[in-house]
């Protein structure tokens, strides 16, 4: 098997670890970091989480970020994004630009985050969808694209432009309607015990998304995905956790 084989099985099994908040997503073993690194990297997950709160946006973070975090995707051998939102075509992934990567990550991790805040925080015995909004819910079965982000419905691929910009109005509806309903204290009793309690060791993962080395932090209900860059970390990309 070519070395470049080797290197593209091995980004596609790392990141789809990852993307499955396993353990076994750790390429290799993490080496001894300097108590200052770690520090470092811990200080920037916790600074994310806290800003997260406030704003109830990951685009708003986007100073945090790498410059070019859109654009790794492009040339990603595996899936475009992990998480139960619609996958892009590769055909749609290279025509789009930088700026429209960027909206549907922001759009699928807004998703993500605030579906697990409100099942967190407003657990239903029975029904899931009983812990959401009634409008969000309304939406949610009547979108093709946000079944599956509740739990049911089919897998999603989106072939053209404009099925990738009915995909973000109907997202970001979705985010609205989420937003509405939730405040500092839904977010701190979802949860702020876990985060404090359980704040969890950076670990080394190796080649992800073209890096190097990258370091993953676990908060919250994310993996925090950080890659030096420069004299600084900035994050590279976010998996949902276990």
């Amino acid at each position: 098997m070519g070395a470049a084989m080797i290197r593209h099985l091995k980004r596609v099994l790392v990141l789809g670890f990852l993307a499955m908040g396993s353990g076994l997503g750790y390429a290799q073993s993490a080496p001894p970091l300097a108590v200052e690194k770690a520090a470092t990297l811990n200080s920037l997950a916790d600074r994310f989480v806290d800003r997260l709160h406030q704003t109830l946006d990951v685009g708003a973070l986007d100073d945090m970020f790498a410059p070019e975090f859109a654009a790794r995707y492009r040339d990603y051998p595996g899936d475009f994004n992990p998480f139960p939102t619609p996958r892009m075509s590769k055909d749609l992934l290279r025509s789009s630009d930088d700026a429209i990567l960027r909206r549907k990550l922001v759009a699928d991790w807004n998703l993500v985050y605030l579906t697990t805040v409100w099942l967190k925080a407003h657990p239903a015995q029975a029904d899931p969808l009983k812990a959401f909004p009634s409008d969000f819910v309304k939406l949610t079965k009547k979108s093709a694209n946000l079944q599956a982000v509740i739990g049911s419905g089919r897998e999603v691929t989106l072939a053209t432009s404009q099925e990738l910009n009915q995909y973000l109005g109907e997202a970001d509806q979705a985010v609205a309607m989420l937003r509405k309903g939730m405040n500092p204290d839904t977010i701190a009793a979802a949860f702020r015990p876990v985060s404090q309690a359980a704040p969890g060791p950076p670990e080394a993962m190796a080649d992800v998304m073209g890096y190097n080395v990258a370091y993953t932090v676990k908060r919250e209900a994310m993996l925090l995905v950080m890659a030096e860059n420069g004299s600084e970390f900035k994050l590279i990309t976010l998996a949902k956790a276990n």
